[in-house]
């Protein structure tokens, strides 16, 4: 017994001298330096439907952009036009009431699968309770003109079709997922 439990404790000391070696060897590694990632909302893949349907990303996961640092500093954030928001909203609002349970249901046509009225409405309540950031980034990320020759009725527009555009993609790749998965 007392030369089986040796020949363990050699072992364990051999396998702790090897962890040491392969700490010590990561340890002089060079970190991996992650510059910058750039997200395709248009590229979205949707692999499971559980929990809340993500479009887009939120730094930091509860907090805001206000909460966010850059070396230490805080990120200006960029004001938006309040109004443009709010018209696109109440669009987009009303899209997700009244043409998206349709489309659903084409695209449950096309991939002649039947998902069903709970199903949708779990999609659109998903979409629902992101449409906000996404409105508010299209709107920051939109050129700035000299005021005068801006149209805030193309910029609404604009806006409201890619957003639609978006959503219509996510719906689609994910019910095409969904059907994949059977």
């Amino acid at each position: 017994m007392l030369q089986w439990q040796y020949q363990k404790l050699q072992e364990l000391e051999y396998k702790v001298k090897q962890l040491e070696n392969d700490m010590e060897r990561l340890s002089k590694q060079r970190p991996m330096n992650v510059e910058k990632i750039e997200y395709k909302f248009d590229q979205l893949k949707i692999e499971k439907l559980e929990g809340t349907l993500h479009i887009g990303v939120s730094p930091g996961g509860d907090k805001t952009i206000e909460d966010l640092t850059v070396d230490g500093d805080p990120v200006e954030t960029v004001t938006y036009n309040k109004d443009l928001y709010q018209c696109v909203n109440r669009r987009i609002e009303q899209y997700l009431s009244d043409e998206c349970p349709a489309y659903i249901r084409s695209m449950e046509e096309k991939y002649q699968m039947i998902i069903g009225h709970d199903y949708r409405s779990t999609m659109i309540r998903d979409i629902r309770g992101q449409v906000d950031n996404r409105i508010e980034n299209y709107i920051k990320s939109m050129p700035l003109g000299s005021g005068q020759d801006e149209d805030p009725n193309r910029k609404e527009q604009a806006i409201y079709e890619k957003l639609k555009s978006d959503i219509e993609v996510a719906i689609d790749r994910h019910i095409q997922h969904h059907k994949k998965k059977g």
